[in-house]
């Protein structure tokens, strides 16, 4: 039965729909029984009973009210069904950069190779990312002070997850992580001992094939991360976080959180090939991410997270869409999830069991058609309040704590 289940909700079928197909072939098999026993009339008083149909109804509006719930708190769900996979989430998987930690990183050194200065790097760099989206590429522009100048760039390559091989004023310029330059041959030169060991990231730039500057940057973990993390992990939850920077950068950062693993030096493709490990381990995975490289990771997840305003196309891969960078709404996320689950055990108890009874009256006390119109509509209409109960409590609690974070009408 459970991989009945499974197999449904990979076939896009909700809870509800579920229960109502299970519940079919149990009706029709009491109206033959009603049949033989007591005739046509109490045949269609047991169809009519409907065992769980009044799910059809209260399901769609409860995920329709529970939406609403989130959007309020600045959390857009794309889709009911999401609420009912997050209840099964059972690790939870965070991109790095951008998400478990600042939007822009910081600039803190720049070191010129050969006969290139301080400046002639960050120039050249900031020509390169002129274009770029990723939280790198505004720090280093703004490190540079850059304006643009529509007429310096030419034959832009992009190199997913490495960096970016370009032609600038006649001059082939190569920018990104050392795995770049090794992979197009170009020597590291001169790189300081205490840069190998250290957790912040670096950005080497080669200029025709030489290797002429090191830009070194640091990163600020996000303020609510440790809470969020702290607050999932007390849940039950696995935490983990994938980069594609160095090991030693994700292991500062997965030490300094206390997550249960991470995953670094991952390219992109390999960020969705983790988390299909992860859900052939049988592990129900939750992704956070907001950058380009995260958008395959988002689309094979079984829900997954970005940010209002990320990269456009890792916001269209998402389930979910935080509408303000803050990760303390996941937290919400998940409450709000487990406050669905809890409102459709209600309704399906109320569905079934009345159900239930309506047929036992039909066939063992020969109630007619009337008793069972009666007790389904009854039914429905408890079932429809219960459906709403969540929204009616959410605004009296938005009425009485106005600023309340995490409301969510249960």
């Amino acid at each position: 039965m459970l991989g009945e289940v499974d197999q449904a909700r990979d076939d896009g079928l909700t809870r509800a729909q579920i229960t109502i197909d299970r519940w079919a072939t149990t009706t029709l098999a009491a109206s033959g029984v009603g049949l033989l026993l007591a005739g046509p009339v109490a045949a269609v008083a047991v169809v009519y009973s409907g065992i769980g149909y009044a799910l059809r109804y209260a399901g769609p509006i409860a995920l329709l009210n529970y939406m609403r719930l989130a959007m309020r708190q600045g959390v857009l769900v794309r889709d009911g069904r999401t609420f009912e996979r997050l209840v099964d989430v059972d690790t939870v998987v965070f991109d790095k950069t951008g998400t478990l930690t600042c939007e822009t990183p910081t600039v803190t050194r720049v070191i010129p190779l050969g006969s290139w200065n301080v400046q002639q790097i960050l120039q050249w760099a900031a020509t390169a990312e002129s274009h770029q989206s990723h939280p790198i590429a505004h720090a280093i522009r703004q490190a540079a002070k850059y304006e643009p100048a529509s007429d310096t760039l030419s034959h832009t390559a992009v190199k997913p997850g490495l960096g970016l091989d370009m032609l600038i004023e006649g001059r082939r310029i190569i920018i990104g992580s050392t795995r770049l330059l090794q992979a197009e041959g170009i020597e590291l030169e001169n790189v300081p001992d205490e840069l190998s060991t250290d957790d912040s990231i670096l950005i080497h730039m080669a200029i025709d094939g030489v290797h002429a500057g090191i830009i070194q940057m640091d990163v600020q973990t996000r303020s609510e991360a440790p809470e969020v993390i702290r607050t999932l992990q007390q849940q039950g939850l696995e935490v983990m976080v994938l980069s594609g920077d160095r090991d030693s950068v994700t292991k500062a950062l997965a030490d300094e959180l206390e997550l249960d693993g991470y995953f670094a030096d991952v390219m992109p493709q390999q960020k969705a090939e983790i988390i299909k490990q992860l859900q052939e381990q049988g592990h129900t995975v939750c992704f956070v991410g907001d950058g380009i490289n995260d958008a395959l990771a988002l689309s094979v997840a079984d829900v997954s997270v970005s940010f209002a305003g990320a990269a456009p196309i890792a916001e269209s891969a998402a389930s979910v869409v935080l509408m303000q960078p803050d990760l303390l709404h996941i937290l919400c996320l998940l409450e709000l999830s487990r406050s669905n689950a809890r409102n459709f055990k209600r309704s399906s108890k109320i569905s079934t069991v009345g159900g239930i009874v309506c047929v036992g009256g039909v066939i063992g006390l020969g109630a007619g058609l009337g008793f069972a119109m009666a007790f389904y509509n009854i039914s429905l209409a408890t079932c429809m309040a219960n459906a709403t109960l969540p929204l009616l409590k959410g605004r009296k609690n938005r009425a009485e704590q106005p600023n309340h974070p995490q409301a969510t009408g249960e």
